[in-house]
Parts: structure tokens; C-alpha cells; sequence
């Protein structure tokens, strides 16, 4: 499905089957909305548009509005706070980050002492991750930087951020760890110096 124009719903997004391409428009979850059954195969993607929604968060712990895909832990009161969820992939210093950011907006942003799991699925990070880095940026994407995340999760594909003391735009790039490099030697040279051994070699 493609959406053609703005759309609002007020109950229940249900994905049976297939994808929604937000097609540069604005999917906006009511207050009491929420997408259900949305997986790594049934999701909703696009280049541009977002999803969004409002909601009143309040000294809560792993509350996921709407499912949106974005849980909040902490005793705060943030008010009314506008969540977007974008699936642009953005490019920060010839890196690409995953296909999916957050945006966290509440009426109260400062002083805080929040945690948050941002999820993800893997269809829409371009490489197997062993862990990630996370961007932060408070001019809607035009500038990034660094954040690292407290805990990459990639089991149950979410990045955990904690001790948050104001909220912003949020992405994420996948890190693949380096193993052990092979090398192939020409020589090698094995030799006792006083009972202690002693290995050189030329590559």
C-alpha cells in the first residue's frame, strides 16, 4: 500500500500482509492508536513521511506509545510529548545510518533522567550489526553527533539509551566488529634466550 495523502487513525493499524510506504506523507496514530502485528516483513517504510504521534507520558516504565517502537522508562513528567518515527536514511561522515530515526518532542525537556529502547528491524539496516553508534541531532537532521548508545541489543533489535536529560532527533548506525586479520609470514625464527623464548617473523 502507498499512501496518497495525510492519514490519521484513530484505532488500530493491523498489518496482515505486505508493507505501507509512507510516500512522503504523515501517518498519524490518535491518541488512542496503536499498530499491531508490524514485523520485519510487515512494516512500513518510505524514504520520506513519517509517523507520528501525541500522547501524555508520565512517570512511566517501558511504555511504547502506540507502538510506535520507541519505550520509555522514567519517573519524569514530560507532559504532552510529540514522537515522530521516520524511515530516511541519513549519511554521516560517508557512513549510512539505519533506515529508521526517532524524534522525541515533550513539553517539558529538561532536567530529565529517562531511558529509552529505540527498535528496529533488519530489513532496514544495510549491514549485520555486532553493536551500534548512535546519533543525535537537534536541528531535524541537518547536523549530527555522536551519542553512544548504553546498550545495543541485537537479539531483540533495539538500542537502549540511558540517563537522558533532554530529548531529541535520534538515528543509528551499524557497526560490524573486526575479527583477527590473516597473515601469511615468510619467516619465522624461534630462539631460547635464557630459558625465555623469543619468536620473530617477517611478513
Amino acid at each position: 500500500i502507498k499512501l496518497l495523502s495525510a492519514v490519521t487513525v484513530n484505532n488500530q493499524l493491523t498489518f496482515l500482509s505486505g508493507t505501507l510506504n509512507l510516500n512522503g506523507q504523515v501517518l498519524t496514530l490518535g491518541s488512542n492508536a496503536s499498530i499491531l502485528y508490524e514485523s520485519n516483513m510487515r512494516r512500513i517504510y518510505g524514504v520520506s513521511g513519517f509517523v507520528k504521534t501525541t500522547r501524555i507520558i508520565n512517570n512511566v516504565t517501558n511504555f511504547n506509545p502506540g507502538n510506535i517502537g520507541v519505550s520509555f522508562t522514567l519517573s519524569d513528567n514530560l507532559d504532552t510529548t510529540i514522537i515522530e518515527r521516520e524511515h530516511t536514511a541519513y549519511t554521516i561522515n560517508d557512513d549510512i545510518t539505519v533506515s529508521r530515526s526517532y524524534k522525541v518532542t515533550p513539553r517539558f525537556n529538561s532536567g530529565l533522567n529517562a531511558s529509552v529502547k529505540m527498535y528496529y528491524h533488519d530489513s532496514e539496516v544495510p549491514t549485520l550489526p555486532d553493536r551500534f553508534l548512535d546519533y543525535k541531532s537537534i536541528d531535524n537532521g541537518a547536523t549530527w553527533t555522536i551519542d553512544t548508545p548504553n546498550i545495543s541489543n541485537t537479539s531483540l533489535k533495539y538500542i537502549q539509551k540511558d540517563n537522558i536529560s533532554s530529548f531529541t532527533k535520534y538515528s543509528f548506525i551499524a557497526i560490524e566488529s573486526i575479527g583477527a586479520l590473516p597473515v601469511e609470514a615468510t619467516e619465522v625464527k624461534i630462539s631460547c634466550d635464557n630459558m625465555n623464548k623469543k619468536v620473530s617473523w617477517n611478513t
